[in-house]
């Protein structure tokens, strides 16, 4: 038979509205025999804890990545770590298992997966086999990856979280200035105010004393915000509890952290939202920062800026508000 000569790969793609896809820098690459990769990583339960009946209060929460966790919340649902591991080489994977380190005050704890054996072209999604108990209070630093007889390890992958004793958070602003924010999101425009809100799972019961947000630096002074506090109420639309004062924003909050009293007992078992409410006026926009947690739930409602097709008060999903929770006081000064 005639030799090959060559081996050519063509690409046929269609089109509308004038759109067009560029396809640039394609690669052959001869698939390993043995190969992992792991992926979705989460230190709250967001895939599986969430509805493990086994946990502190059984089937409850939405397995959120908390980066700021409190002490008293820490001790009754510890962090339960997950990801996914797949098998992307040729041959079966055995003995598999996802692998964790978590640095605390210098101190290193191992955890892994049960081991478990990959076909080709299989993923699954573990946990480790124990949860863990936060024994200090400062940054914990955790640490995955995964291995099996075949293959030493994936590349690592590295999330922190900080272990205190009043904050509630789910943002990355480690030194509270507002450097790690990742965007904003409007709170309030000219003729216009929203409601904007993360959700915290209370798994002991302790009492909230204030709502710390941070207003992004696209803010104006001189608008009015409060801070409200909702009870979560699935299938239905969370249930107003309590609000502060209207609070003016000044020159020195753009940019920068505010926090506003407001004193409420919260019990376990129920998932309440720290809210910031924006109040339509004559000045220029109100934002507040964002972050980038993927592993969180947060929600807006829209008062009539129109942003989706649900209507004015609708509940949408959110952005992952750099808003928190204070048990105790807060520790910076701000908004007063």
């Amino acid at each position: 038979s005639a030799e090959l000569q060559g081996v050519y790969i063509r690409f046929h793609w269609t089109g509308t509205w004038g759109y067009a896809w560029f396809v640039d820098d394609v690669a052959i690459i001869e698939t390993p025999e043995h190969e992992l990769r792991f992926s979705s990583e989460t230190f709250g339960g967001w895939w599986i804890g969430y509805n493990d009946p086994s946990s502190a209060l059984g089937v409850f929460g939405a397995g959120t990545d908390y980066t700021f966790y409190p002490m008293n919340q820490a001790v009754v649902q510890p962090l339960r770590i997950e990801g996914v591991v797949s098998s992307t080489g040729i041959q079966t994977q055995t003995n598999a298992t996802m692998n964790v380190d978590i640095e605390e005050n210098g101190t290193i704890t191992s955890l892994s997966s049960n081991p478990m054996s990959y076909p080709s072209g299989t993923n699954d999604t573990v946990s480790t086999s124990s949860p863990f108990t936060p024994t200090n209070m400062g940054l914990h630093n955790i640490t995955w990856s995964a291995s099996s007889d075949s293959f030493p390890t994936t590349p690592e992958i590295t999330k922190s979280m900080i272990v205190t004793d009043t904050i509630y958070g789910i943002d990355y602003d480690w030194d509270s200035d507002g450097a790690n924010a990742s965007g904003y999101a409007y709170l309030a425009k000219p003729l216009c105010g929203q409601v904007l809100a993360n959700v915290f799972d209370i798994f002991a019961a302790t009492s909230m004393t204030s709502i710390s947000f941070h207003v992004s630096d696209q803010s104006i002074a001189g608008a009015n915000v409060s801070v409200e506090l909702y009870e979560e109420e699935t299938g239905a639309d969370p249930i107003f509890l309590d609000g502060s004062d209207t609070y003016e924003l000044k020159a020195s909050d753009i940019g920068s952290w505010v926090t506003l009293p407001l004193s409420s007992s919260l019990s376990a078992g129920t998932s309440y939202l720290a809210a910031v409410r924006g109040e339509a006026s004559i000045f220029d926009t109100v934002g507040i920062s964002t972050s980038s947690n993927d592993n969180a739930v947060s929600y807006l409602q829209d008062n009539g800026c129109d942003i989706g097709t649900g209507g004015f008060a609708y509940w949408y999903g959110g952005s992952d508000y750099l808003i928190r929770m204070n048990f105790g006081p807060a520790p910076w000064t701000m908004g007063t």
